[in-house]
């Protein structure tokens, strides 16, 4: 069965064996020879015309900005060499420019085969998987990317002769399924070791940890399910990951597993009855915030797991549409619709706060359609049928600017907010809550904000835009650089 997407994620005799293995870390990878190269090519992308789906959302009259003023200029300046960088994926490989909307550059063409990573969070670097075959199914390579100076290096081959599907192979074939989760990675969080996983041993897929300081590659699982959704602990002592005795129609999970990166254990952690389970974050070292998808409802039965202990705390027991996580404080707001409340004695629909210390609380009735948590307000937001709504931590409802229509981007430190109007037309800002301004008037496909807050970068009708506090009027960057058609990653990176 298809997998669901998470809400800009054991004992059981002879499902799994993992082994502690000695890593091949006496033949560094760094000096593999990388096979893509860096052009100093201008950008072919072109602005797609058509609009996501729309979202039945109400805005009240905009605030037109002074049009006696000339529009502002971006700074000519070369792309930093200490950072941050925001990085763009695009349909012809990655961008980068300053916090400023400056220095844009093109670091690199992608392969026919082009499947973007994560972001290390320090150190300046970012994951990838290419492959000279334009599906994806053999010959794929894991890569890191190093900013500024886009250098690409070639990590490890993925698959290999033994491992890849045959010619004749069909999307469902047993050989296709173990490409599902190949190529996936997480860094580590000092962003100088990345756990992905890798098929290039076989006869099943593995988890690998490498290490950028000095090349060391090291297997750190051996046994016949398929491992995914690789997850590290906070100090960086484990990985976490799932396992799977296959993927596609009727999928069962084998187990779920920890594993210590200096390869010296590998924890069972308990065995799921659910068809997957998928890693909401991290609370602390040894606990991680788990739910359980089961296709006759939803995902459900949020919890949390204690490396320490092997015990479970329940969060929300019941189905749900949408969940978000507070790590610091161990909360979740949760939001469940009528579809789910209706299953299997599910509980009624509409947004709920989810503890560690007592059942969950109805903050407010109603069809409840998303939840998200902004780490930058320290606030949730749920939708409510057609209302954005927000609340505190400890469940407090909170009052939003007039007009609130989508969840918002909001700027480090929590002043500033940026949100979509209906089908993703308009941009719209608000300032210390003061009455929000429209900023921009048209289709907005991605949005980001400066690790200052103080410029608002986003792409508007195919032209890439940067809006600077405090009168947020448009400078325009470059055109044709994202499409609307293609995934658009933008993070940030730093040094």
């Amino acid at each position: 069965m298809p997998r669901p997407k998470p809400h800009n994620v054991l004992t059981a005799a002879g499902l799994l064996l993992f082994a502690a293995l000695a890593g091949n870390c006496g033949t560094p990878a760094t000096g593999l020879p990388a096979t893509l190269t860096v052009p100093p090519a201008a950008s072919t992308g072109t602005a797609a015309s058509t609009p996501p789906p729309s979202v039945d959302t109400a805005t009240v009259a905009p605030t037109a900005l002074p049009t006696t003023a000339p529009p502002p200029l971006v700074p000519k300046t070369p792309l930093s060499a200490g950072g941050p960088w925001l990085l763009l994926t695009a349909p012809d490989g990655y961008w980068a420019l300053n916090p400023d909307g400056s220095g844009l550059t093109h670091l690199m063409a992608p392969p026919p085969y082009f499947r973007p990573g994560p972001v290390a969070p320090g150190g300046g670097h970012a994951a990838f998987v290419g492959s000279d075959d334009a599906a994806g199914e053999r010959g794929l390579k894991l890569y890191t990317l190093s900013l500024p100076e886009g250098q690409v290096e070639l990590v490890t081959m993925l698959t290999g002769p033994t491992t890849e599907p045959g010619p004749d192979a069909q999307p469902g074939d047993a050989a296709a399924q173990l490409l599902f989760a190949v190529g996936q990675s997480a860094w580590s969080p000092d962003g100088q070791r990345l756990a992905f996983i890798g098929l290039q041993d076989g006869p099943s897929a593995d988890l690998y940890v490498y290490a950028l300081a000095d090349g060391c590659l090291s297997r750190l699982s051996d046994g016949p399910s398929q491992p995914y959704q690789p997850s590290w602990s906070p100090d960086g002592q484990f990985v976490v990951q799932m396992g799977a005795d296959s993927f596609g129609a009727g999928d069962a999970m084998a187990g779920v597993w920890a594993t210590r990166t200096d390869n010296t254990e590998v924890r069972p952690l308990y065995t799921p009855d659910s068809g997957d389970e998928q890693l909401l974050g991290w609370l602390a070292p040894d606990r991680f915030a788990v739910a359980s998808f089961r296709a006759q409802c939803a995902m459900g039965d949020l919890r949390v797991f204690n490396l320490s202990t092997g015990a479970f705390t329940p969060l929300f027991p019941s189905f749900y549409q949408a969940a978000a996580l507070d790590p610091v404080q161990g909360r979740a707001l949760v939001a469940v619709d009528g579809s789910v409340a209706n299953c299997q004695g599910g509980v009624p629909a509409g947004l709920y706060l989810a503890t560690q210390e007592r059942e969950p609380r109805l903050l407010i009735p109603g069809e409840a359609r998303g939840a998200s948590w902004s780490p930058e307000a320290g606030l949730f937001f749920g939708r409510l049928e057609d209302e954005v709504l927000a609340f505190s931590g400890s469940g407090e409802p909170v009052s939003v600017p007039a007009g609130l229509s989508a969840f918002p981007l909001v700027a480090p430190g929590g002043q500033s907010w940026a949100w979509t109007g209906p089908d993703s037309g308009d941009l719209w800002v608000s300032v210390n809550g003061a009455p929000a301004r429209r900023v921009y008037s048209g289709f907005v496909f991605r949005a980001a904000w400066s690790p200052d807050g103080r410029t608002l970068l986003f792409d508007g009708d195919g032209v890439f835009q940067a809006a600077y506090a405090p009168d947020f009027m448009p400078a325009r960057i470059a055109a044709g650089l994202l499409d609307s058609g293609y995934d658009t990653v933008m993070t940030w990176a730093a040094r």
